[in-house]
């Protein structure tokens, strides 16, 4: 892919078919204690496919959990989310539900720091949360004023 697009950044996004079977994407604390279901290898085949696209931070997180976040030009943040961790056909949310791997809460720092810089941010996804996808903290619709 990058082949065809040697000079555009590209920002990937972990769907719920890249793992197997589909919709499995257990929390790492489920796979650090049983390797049978270890899933790093979906992160980590995608870092090494996008590695020239990453910074090292967002290297870091993407091969942890398959989120990060990158500034490609001032004034701009792009944040990438692991949707998979709000799909409901994905059964593991039912093991770790409040927030797998920390993700929700890297979320509203990163849009913290983004507000304190007065920076535009593009928030990625797979799956759209707010949806009958999503499930828990995920699946909350957008609060109109006066509710």
């Amino acid at each position: 892919m990058l082949g065809a697009f040697p000079t555009t950044q590209i920002y990937p996004v972990v769907g719920n078919h890249e793992s197997h079977p589909s919709n499995v994407f257990p929390p790492t604390s489920v796979w650090e204690a049983n390797p049978q279901f270890d899933i790093s290898w979906v992160y980590n085949t995608l870092a090494d496919l996008f590695a020239s696209q990453f910074t090292p931070e967002a290297l870091g997180t993407f091969r942890k959990a398959g989120y990060y976040t990158m500034s490609p030009e001032p004034g701009l943040r792009v944040i990438t989310l692991n949707t998979n961790f709000c799909y409901t056909l994905n059964f593991w949310i039912m093991y770790e539900p409040a927030d797998p791997e920390g993700q929700l809460q890297w979320f509203s720092n990163q849009m913290h720091l983004a507000e304190q810089a007065g920076e535009k941010v593009f928030i990625l996804g797979h799956h759209p949360p707010g949806t009958k996808l999503a499930t828990g903290f995920w699946a909350q619709p957008h609060l109109k004023s006066g509710n």
